[in-house]
């Protein structure tokens, strides 16, 4: 009988053993699921499950609408191993701002159940004033019910800063967050780039995980235009902390000709002696071919037909490209073009009262799309010969129906239409076309402020954004005037004040609200070195 019970011990005793290996074992690889469903699934995951959806292996932020600014809130359990390696995928399709950021919460490293606040390490994705991905520590409050968002956050503190890693030209990174002994590492890969991972920083101060049982996820905040902006994909943490950095496998995602190609301008209705033309560009650092790329073009999307560009045509980096069937149609009427950007391509006539319009790439399919229409252009100019629609954000890469926002009429500052070069609304009304001297436009810049200041009753909202249409800053009445009054009498002190990091040419917009003059739009380029 003893023997007996003794080897059921043992048999129970080897059960356990062989039972807490695997916990072990799981607990050194971890990859995120998120079910079947099209949200993520519960009761592995909690709070705003209804708040995201399940596209083709990502998971896209999609909050509920109605909501003018919301908060959305996605978390699991996990078991973390004592060092631990975390690694993923973001896309943005919006530019980042106090409003339209995330944070991906890496892990708890402090919590008082009694106040109900607990301090995480998280990766910050545009958060605060910051236009690129930084290692922050956080505290989440919990909010009571109604009161709209799920949890407070506040003691944000940077670890690790990404400034010189900046979002807003690059929509899509790879992350690598390694901690070791209270000790944290952030590495960034830009995807469609061909740098490996960079190590943006490392900390000297120990911060340490003082549970390994512990919870992951998600916080977006996020404003009505982009609530469906923001995708996470191959979320994954293990303790492989000692290795070196591999170069991920490249996807045809990561091929900047797949991927990267924007419409920007379209002229459907051109004047007597012009020509239609459709403008592609390429916003990267890396040559693009049109080797299988084509337009399609319809009344529709369903019937659109297919136009292959012409083979072996190089855009170069930062180029737009006007396709059209008379290049010198287009030469005649646009005097300033780049003639060397200019193709002849067999396009068919563009329909003036509508048509859709595709960018595609055999292998991946459509890539940019836009229905063009008459009423996307400003009123008054929807039936006037020669104004061409143009692409307002390069930065916010939404499809077709949800892009109409970020389609509207080429300025009049810059002739309706700008084929070859950046679009209008990134270019300066203050001047000739942003061709006037610097002093010039700073004296047409004084005499709006002169008229400002005349003008009390006036709003005034001022806006900065890079060269891809992210905004960067944004001031609003008095604090607008002020700085702007130190950008005329001395710039340096004006441009070390902006609360951002981003260096290089930035476009100013300035938004005035009067009685007697309505509403006014101003622009205004610059260099910060």
């Amino acid at each position: 009988m003893t023997g007996r019970v003794s080897l059921r011990l043992l048999l129970l005793c080897l059960l356990l053993l062989d039972g807490l290996g695997k916990a072990e074992l799981r607990a050194q690889s971890w990859r995120a699921n998120w079910g079947e469903g099209r949200h993520p699934s519960s009761p592995e995951w909690r709070y705003d499950l209804e708040a995201f959806e399940i596209q083709e292996g990502w998971l896209s932020l999609s909050a509920h609408e109605g909501l003018a600014n919301a908060q959305s809130t996605l978390m699991t359990s996990v078991t973390l191993p004592p060092k631990v390696r975390w690694r993923g995928r973001v896309r943005l399709d919006l530019p980042l701002s106090k409003r339209n950021h995330s944070y991906i919460l890496l892990a708890c490293f402090a919590a008082n159940t009694t106040l109900k606040q607990y301090d995480y390490v998280a990766l910050s994705l545009g958060g605060g004033d910051r236009s690129n991905a930084s290692l922050v520590s956080l505290r989440l409050s919990p909010r009571g019910l109604g009161s709209g968002a799920r949890f407070s956050l506040s003691h944000e503190r940077i670890l690790i800063s990404g400034r010189g890693f900046s979002m807003t030209s690059a929509l899509e990174l790879r992350y690598d967050v390694r901690y070791e002994e209270g000790h944290w590492r952030l590495y960034l890969q830009r995807v469609g780039e061909a740098q490996a991972f960079q190590l943006i920083g490392q900390t000297e101060e120990e911060l340490r995980l003082s549970d390994l049982r512990n919870t992951f996820g998600f916080v977006c905040l996020s404003t009505p235009r982009y609530r469906s902006a923001t995708h996470f994909t191959d979320i994954e943490f293990d303790d492989k902390v000692d290795e070196g950095m591999e170069m991920p496998q490249p996807s045809p995602e990561d091929d900047p000709s797949s991927s990267y190609l924007l419409l920007t301008e379209i002229m459907a209705h051109p004047e007597p002696g012009g020509e239609e033309y459709i403008e592609i560009h390429n916003p990267t650092s890396r040559e693009i071919s049109t080797d299988g790329v084509g337009l399609l073009i319809g009344k529709n999307s369903e019937q659109a037909k297919y136009y292959p560009l012409p083979k072996s045509v190089v855009i170069p980096p930062e180029t737009y490209l006007v396709l059209t069937k008379s290049p010198s149609a287009v030469q005649m009427t646009h005097p300033n073009v780049y003639v060397e950007d200019i193709i002849q391509a067999p396009l068919p006539r563009l329909n003036n009262s509508g048509c859709y319009i595709g960018l595609y790439r055999a292998g991946v399919g459509v890539i940019d799309d836009v229905l063009y229409l008459p009423r996307l252009k400003e009123e008054g100019l929807r039936s006037r010969a020669g104004v061409a629609l143009e692409r307002i954000r390069l930065s916010d890469r939404s499809r077709y129906p949800n892009n109409t926002g970020n389609w509207t009429s080429a300025l009049s500052s810059g002739g309706f239409a700008s084929p070859t070069r950046p679009n209008t609304r990134l270019r300066d009304p203050f001047g000739r076309d942003s061709q006037g001297e610097g002093g010039e436009r700073i004296a047409r810049l004084v005499d709006l402020l002169q008229e400002l200041r005349s003008d009390p009753q006036a709003s005034v909202l001022l806006m900065l954004y890079d060269l891809s249409g992210c905004r960067l800053v944004e001031m609003r009445g008095e604090r607008a005037i002020g700085w702007l009054e130190t950008l005329t009498s001395h710039a340096p002190s004006a441009l070390e004040a902006l609360p951002t990091i981003h260096r290089g040419v930035m476009i100013l917009q300035l938004v005035v609200r009067s009685r007697e003059r309505g509403v006014q739009t101003y622009s205004l380029s610059f260099l910060r070195p």
